[in-house]
């Protein structure tokens, strides 16, 4: 027996409303997970009824993609946002006639360039369909089928979904018996000692940078690191002092970090100051240049210790992704020059990086075709994965926990320095800041999946997220949450 799924469709006159609603009346379709039977009942409604929810299980919003689409799109962006915004996985947007279309536009040669520009700027799932041929029919009503009746998780994922977190808690406890011992007041504010030096202004902490031990100690560093210029980004200038170049928020995510956790944060001093970040300097050796020095087992217990660190930081969530001040995305995973958002929440943001990485997979796509033009053309590129709603779970991230940023003090303490791109991200973003650096040991590698977790199901994803990541980014911070419908206007799409 199958089901009944009441579907209506709204659109203006030329969108391809009428066909559609024809073509999907009494359709049937059986999912192929399941072998359930489905019969779509279509019926063709105003934008303004007042009934429009109470008829429907879905709502189909129609535009012909012979046209601009822009205006139709943001109109129904401002209709779900300022009516039903609560319910918008129950709207969608349809694009109809794809089949009448020159071959080599975008919604035929690059459907899902469409398809992920609509969602990232309205936040509504869309498709694309043929009115002739009724090409992307059957992926529509998958979707409708999925979004109002979803499969029931089978006993096997159940099963796994409930030995994840004992997994999880077991390697907790392992972490918790072998990790390095931490000062329950670590991060318990100090006042400055007499034998600080007086730094009143900007101008004397520069001066302070040019002494011949913070020479001798910054380039000590860049060998250390490998760094081509021979300047390293950090300076001793005085026997317990580090001074860098302020980041924008890198004091402050400092002070929360130290505030929140008990993960070990050198000090900051001078807060006054607006150029200089000036923080406690901490006697020891960045794992960088001491980690194969250990034996397998103090390797083992330091990974044990930045696993109940990450542990530390996931307790602490947010529901808007991005830096801790202001939600803004910014830094070596993403761009490092440009700044990207403010997101509103989870949702925008990670309609951002499916259209951010898929612009990716386009450019090399048509950069392939024009390199090898002779050649028959390659398939185009597929859907992204992205991973599922469960792993978006925006907490505190380092974003960069390299061997370079983790200090191992004289007395065995583990430090974390460089919070310049923390922030609330899921939690599959702090093992991409690791898995990043690829000229990391092997010995050191074999330990990220153990401290953060994986992220190799997000590589193809991100090896393309990084190379566009710039294309919506800005020279300075937004100020009012991004995208809006206005900004729709100004990357129209073809």
């Amino acid at each position: 027996m199958s089901t009944k799924i009441r579907v209506s469709i709204i659109g203006a006159s030329g969108t391809g409303r009428t066909t559609l609603c024809n073509r999907l009346n009494n359709h049937s379709y059986v999912r192929s997970g399941d072998g359930h039977e489905f019969c779509l009942k279509s019926q063709e409604m105003d934008m303004d009824a007042p009934d429009l929810l109470e008829n429907s299980d879905v709502v189909l919003m129609t535009l012909n993609l012979d046209t601009d689409i822009t205006e139709l799109t943001s109109q129904y962006g401002q209709f779900v946002r300022g009516k039903y915004w609560e319910n918008r996985k129950t709207f969608c947007i349809v694009g109809t006639k794809q089949d009448t279309m020159n071959p080599n536009s975008y919604p035929v040669a690059y459907p899902r360039m469409v398809t992920y520009w609509i969602t990232l700027f309205t936040s509504l799932s869309s498709y694309l369909v043929g009115s002739q041929n009724g090409s992307g029919i059957d992926d529509l009503c998958s979707s409708i089928v999925d979004k109002i009746h979803p499969i029931p998780i089978s006993i096997g994922q159940r099963v796994l979904k409930i030995l994840a977190p004992i997994r999880s808690w077991g390697l907790d406890v392992v972490a918790l018996v072998f990790s390095l011992p931490v000062p329950p007041n670590i991060n318990k504010d100090t006042p400055d000692s007499k034998d600080l030096p007086e730094i009143p202004d900007d101008d004397v902490a520069y001066e302070l940078t040019k002494t011949p031990e913070s020479v001798a100690f910054n380039k000590r560093l860049a060998s250390l690191a490998g760094l081509q210029i021979g300047l390293a980004p950090t300076h001793k200038i005085a026997p317990t002092l580090i001074a860098k170049r302020l980041d924008r928020y890198e004091k402050f995510n400092t002070i929360f970090v130290r505030a929140h956790t008990n993960i070990p944060v050198p000090q900051p001093r001078y807060l006054h100051l607006e150029v200089a970040f000036i923080t406690d300097f901490i006697p020891g050796s960045m794992l960088l240049e001491c980690w194969d020095s250990f034996s397998i087992f103090y390797q083992f217990r330091i990974a044990c210790t930045l696993r109940r660190y990450v542990s530390q930081m996931r307790q602490i969530t947010s529901d808007r992704p991005g830096n801790i001040e202001r939600g803004l995305v910014k830094g070596a995973l993403f761009n490092i020059c440009l700044w990207n958002g403010p997101f509103r929440d989870v949702e925008t943001f990670r309609n951002w990086i499916a259209n951010v990485a898929y612009v990716g997979c386009f450019e090399q796509h048509r950069l392939f075709c024009w390199l090898h033009r002779d050649d028959p053309p390659p398939p185009t590129p597929p859907q992204l994965y992205l991973p599922p709603d469960s792993d978006w779970k925006l907490n505190l991230t380092h974003c960069d926990l390299s061997l370079s940023n983790i200090i191992l003090s004289d007395d065995g303490v583990l430090w974390i320095i460089d919070w310049a791109d923390a922030g609330f991200y899921p939690p599959w973003i702090e093992a991409r800041g690791m898995k990043r650096y690829t000229q990391a040991p092997d010995s050191w590698k074999r330990w990220l999946t153990f401290i953060a977790g994986s992220c190799s199901d997000t590589d193809f994803l991100w090896s393309h997220m990084e190379e566009t990541s710039s294309i919506y980014g800005s020279s300075f911070p937004r100020e009012d949450y991004w995208p809006t419908l206005a900004h729709m206007k100004e990357t129209k799409i073809y």
